[in-house]
């Protein structure tokens, strides 16, 4: 299970990994790669996603798919 080792400080980074086991690139990123943007969001990480006009809809709905199911939520 990809969450039995996740603590807060490093999410991003098991979601990017997570993400790129099943093909999903993304990206990681802590509070020294955008510091102005994370401090006045009152975050410590983010995980960036960069979808563009040459995504598919079905790749886009892989990408919900696979966050939905790795943060155990439901989509609607």
């Amino acid at each position: 299970d990809w969450s039995s080792d996740v603590c807060s400080s490093d999410l991003a980074a098991s979601l990017m990994q997570a993400l790129r086991s099943r093909g999903i690139h993304t990206t990681a990123q802590g509070r020294g790669d955008a510091l102005i943007d994370l401090t006045a969001k009152g975050a410590d990480q983010l995980l960036r996603i960069s979808p563009h006009y040459f995504n598919t809809l079905d790749e886009s709905d892989r990408l919900v798919a696979a966050l939905s199911e790795l943060l155990d939520v439901s989509t609607r």
